[in-house]
């Protein structure tokens, strides 16, 4: 036979002579054939069963002729007659034998399948679901044959059979109606079940329950977990914390938070924090809870994209502890840079005190009018709320210099004609009172917010133009760009046909009534040139 040689695939580092004779103990003659096996730390040493005859060391870094970067994931396949084998493609680094009978704990006969599974620090074990008969160690670098640099990073082929199908869908069933009794006897007899993904979005049993109100289901299934089974993610990248999160089942979220992780933490799909997804889902009190838990360890980023989604959700009770506690986040912006001011910008209306009576059944005798009381109350409340955080955010950027306060008001877009535009009052009139300027500021065609209320129809912010003294004689001559002043704007308003077919009653004499104020502060327009605001312009 032939010489062996270990090599990396480049270069020769041992060689060892043809098998040798001898005798074993028994002195029966006996030819020993050199061998590759595991050295430790990745090196590999080349023995005769006796002596080692060389090692080699770890795989070495490299670019091969054609600089392309490449990994290879080592995985487990079958080596013949029920063998296991994990291999990276090229080498054969561990074989496990065929599957072995036994009997589980209710003496029912099984037959264990070798597998891989995890070993912790990335590390991966092959094993009959008892005995583990060889380990990988975590991701390692090196290099092939070709000296194209790899990352070897384990894993396993997930293979599901008829029975593990079936008994998934037994606990899937099992976790969805709450039925722990069906869930532990199939715990039982398969352990590696309690984390195992039995849907095929990737999901384990509590991911399922954690979408119920299945609290003792869930509690029970906590308490067979480990620290990492909490921490299972599905295919979106949830873990069942954040399905509790998006779910807003307080008392779920709970449980899972006993267990002394940090789960609230955990970053789920698009590295959303699961109190970022019960905002956005306007689960209050999942919000309130979550805060508590991690309001000191949120970063900065975190802060304010969460201060957003809790104006946007109208949570402005729990928007008011972070801003009291983090004054910086009154001028700090989001990954489209918009600030807290913005967003109270974009918004149409501030929660309204009014109760809609036009609303279908308003009337009706069977409607609880305590129920009718308590929603007014509640956004009395909400607008108060509001009121004051716009209050505390404006009197925090007051404090800059004018340059200052410009840039942040005005980018990424001019938030004073956006609430104009908007109709948001009271944002405005906060705004003017602290910062009489905002008065002054016009946009690209050279319109002031009396100018943007004027085209959409807003009365009661134009009206603001009679609490700013005589400068409102100055405001009321700006021209845009086509030479147009206020009442111009409002003629041609009432002047063009299509206007008057689409505007209703109501908002016709709302725009009669506004072109008349702006008549009253504009005595010195020449005469004749608009009849009750609705004949056309004549020629001068």
């Amino acid at each position: 036979m032939a010489a062996v040689e270990i090599t990396n695939g480049v270069e020769s580092n041992a060689t060892i002579d043809s098998p040798r004779r001898g005798t074993n103990h028994n002195n029966i003659e006996i030819v020993v054939h050199p061998q590759l096996r595991p050295a430790g730390d990745g090196a590999m040493e080349i023995t005769d069963g006796v002596n080692i005859n060389a090692t080699i060391g770890s795989p070495r870094r490299g670019t091969n002729h054609n600089n392309i970067e490449i990994v290879v994931h080592p995985q487990l396949r079958p080596a013949g007659d029920g063998a296991m084998e994990i291999t990276d493609g090229v080498n054969i680094n561990a074989t496990i034998g065929s599957p072995r009978r036994g009997t589980n704990h209710n003496n029912i006969e099984i037959v264990v399948h070798p597998q891989l599974r995890p070993a912790g620090d990335g590390a991966m074990e092959i094993t009959d679901g008892v005995n583990i008969n060889a380990t990988i160690d975590s991701a390692r670098r090196g290099t092939p044959h070709n000296e194209i640099e790899l990352v070897v990073v384990p894993q396993q082929l997930p293979t599901v059979d008829g029975e593990e199908r079936k008994r998934h869908l037994q606990l899937y069933q099992a976790a969805l109606s709450g039925d722990w009794d069906t869930a532990e006897e199939i715990y039982k007899l398969f352990p590696g079940d309690v984390n195992a993904k039995i849907t095929k979005r990737g999901e384990t049993a509590l991911h399922i329950a954690a979408a119920t109100e299945h609290t003792h289901f869930v509690k029970q299934l906590v308490g067979k977990m480990t620290t990492e089974d909490l921490y299972v993610t599905n295919n979106a990248g949830n873990t069942a914390f954040c399905v509790a999160a998006i779910s807003g089942v307080e008392a779920i979220a709970k449980v899972m938070m006993e267990t002394g992780s940090d789960l609230a933490m955990a970053r789920g799909r698009e590295n959303l924090l699961p109190i970022y997804m019960a905002t956005l889902l306007g689960h209050r009190g999942m919000v309130s809870y979550l805060y508590k838990k991690t309001y000191k360890q949120l970063t900065d980023g975190d802060r304010i994209a969460l201060l957003v989604a809790l104006i946007k959700s109208d949570m402005y009770d729990i928007a008011w502890k972070m801003i009291t506690e983090h004054p910086g986040l009154a001028y700090a912006r989001d990954e489209h840079q918009l600030t807290a001011l913005h967003v109270f910008a974009q918004k149409s209306c501030m929660p309204s005190i009014a109760v809609d009576q036009s609303l279908p059944g308003f009337w009706n005798k069977n409607l609880n009018p305590f129920s009718v009381f308590k929603l007014a109350r509640m956004k009395k409340l909400m607008h108060k709320q509001a009121l004051d955080l716009i209050q505390y955010l404006w009197e925090q950027v007051v404090l800059l210099d004018d340059a200052k306060i410009s840039r942040q008001i005005g980018k990424p877009w001019p938030l004073i004609f956006t609430a104009a535009e908007r109709g948001n009052l009271d944002f405005l009139t906060i705004l003017i009172r602290l910062y009489p300027e905002l008065i002054f500021k016009v946009d690209q065609n050279t319109y002031s917010i009396f100018h943007i209320a004027i085209l959409n129809r807003h009365e009661d912010i134009f009206r603001i133009i009679y609490q700013i003294g005589s400068i409102k004689n100055l405001i009321t001559t700006y021209k845009d760009k086509e030479g147009n002043n206020m009442l111009h704007l409002a003629a041609k308003l009432l002047e063009s046909p299509s206007r008057l077919n689409v505007i209703p009653g109501a908002a016709l004499q709302l725009q009669r009534e506004l072109l008349w104020s702006i008549r009253a502060l504009a005595r010195r327009e020449k005469p004749g040139v608009l009849v009750d605001g609705l004949e056309k312009r004549r020629e001068n």
